[in-house]
């Protein structure tokens, strides 16, 4: 076996007619190239250098690889180029947010890729940044429901489709056409463009007179109603089990909303109602009406007499019944 031995520590191999190469030996650590120089493989186009004092560069020409169960990086990382990654990415720590979420100025998931478990407990916050482009679009016919929360989604042309679940708006929010174009009409003024409500269910209808008592039948004294926005839709079929009431005032109570204000009689409204099996002929027929803000009940109303009309009370008896379908104004 033949051996070259140097022994004296700092030992400096200088190589080359003008010795620009060297190589120095650092005690008991290793070995220095000096400067800039490189230690190239196969060809000048593979290399390893250190082109400033804080900067070390691994050239190649095509790929470098890198073959251990662990690669360990203490350091933040820049990709200019594509990320392919057949494994799963785990996040011990928040990346950038204190909550946990990941900052991605572009994310690329083709149609084979499925936003599984591993997410089942995050949130999924796409942002669009107003650059531009034509890949903005998120499908949510591939976007999957794993996530708890989903923030900021914007489309580019097309529609959104939900193929399952539903759309949760929060209080006080709703859907916003203001893109639409207001109102043309003389004399008109556009009040809001949001659409923040909707609900139906059922109320229970009671009857509110001057003096005396007059009840509906329980088993027919339940009305339905849908509310979109502000406007409110009332019907119902009511029928009188006990009358005692005295002449004056007959009015239908109970509605899920009281009516709101608005200036100058808008707050009025006026609907159908058929009357059946009444005690005696109501003369011009019975007009619903709820008289301003704040109402809390449906008058019933002879239609057509002079003034401000007359009640309906003395026509009621025992087995009168009551159609109504009246439309108002709620907040």
């Amino acid at each position: 076996m033949s051996e070259l031995r140097l022994n004296t520590d700092g030992h400096i191999i200088k190589l080359g007619a003008d010795n620009d190469v060297s190589l120095t030996h650092v005690h008991n650590t290793g070995l220095l190239l000096n400067s800039t120089m490189q230690l190239q493989f196969n060809d000048a186009s593979q290399n390893i250098n250190a082109p400033s004092a804080t900067v070390l560069d691994i050239n190649a020409t095509d790929e470098i690889e890198l073959n251990a169960t662990l690669v360990d990086i203490n350091a933040n990382v820049e990709i200019s180029g594509t990320a392919t990654t057949t494994g799963v990415h785990t996040f011990s720590a928040a990346p950038v947010f204190p909550d946990g979420s990941i900052a991605v100025a572009d994310l690329d998931i083709d149609g084979a890729t499925d936003i599984g478990a591993a997410i089942v407990d995050a949130d999924l916050f796409i942002i669009d940044d107003g650059a531009g482009g034509t890949n903005r679009k998120v499908t949510a016919s591939r976007l999957k429901t794993y996530a708890s929360g989903l923030t900021g989604v914007s489309t580019g042309s097309g529609n959104v489709t939900i193929t399952d679940g539903n759309l949760i708006v929060a209080s006080g929010h709703g859907i916003d056409f203001s893109a639409t174009g207001d109102t043309g009409a003389s004399g008109a003024s556009m009040d809001t463009e949001l659409l923040d409500d909707y609900e139906e269910g059922e109320w229970t209808a009671t009857v509110v007179v001057d003096g005396g008592a007059t009840a509906f039948d329980a088993a027919s004294n339940t009305g339905t109603y849908v509310k979109i926005g502000s406007l409110v839709t009332l019907m119902g079929f009511f029928t009188v089990n006990t009358d005692n009431s005295s002449a004056g005032f007959f009015a239908i109570g109970g509605i899920p909303f009281a009516s709101t204000a608005y200036t100058e009689g808008g707050d009025y409204s006026s609907g159908t109602c058929f009357i059946r099996n009444a005690s005696s002929a109501v003369a011009g027929g019975v007009v619903a009406w709820v008289e301003g803000s704040g109402q809390s009940s449906v008058a019933l109303r002879e239609n057509g007499t002079t003034g401000v009309g007359n009640t309906i009370t003395n026509h009621v008896d025992t087995g009168t019944d009551f159609t109504l379908t009246i439309q108002y104004r709620a907040d």
